[in-house]
């Protein structure tokens, strides 16, 4: 994602798929509270969690990653499952 700032790349996803289940989507919203409204880490690993993304502990640690590396890191690669990739 060459050109995306970790703050763009969160903006682009909440104002695209916003609705989205995917994880993605909560760690954006939570990323965006940090760097924008200044909330605190618990606060924004609550956000992760009310979305049942991820339990609170491990909502903790993503916000940590987050603090650390930024929000791009904490994407995964898709990894190729199921009946839709068995082409």
């Amino acid at each position: 994602m060459a050109g995306y700032s970790d703050v763009r790349a969160a903006q682009s996803i909440q104002k695209v798929i916003a609705d989205s289940r995917w994880e993605g989507v909560a760690f954006a919203k939570s990323f965006l509270a940090m760097s924008e409204q200044g909330v605190t880490d618990e606060e924004a690993a609550r956000i992760i969690f009310e979305t049942g993304a991820r339990s609170l502990k491990a909502s903790r640690e993503i916000v940590r990653k987050a603090r650390k590396f930024g929000f791009l890191k904490l994407l995964q690669g898709r990894e190729k499952t199921g009946s839709a990739e068995n082409l």
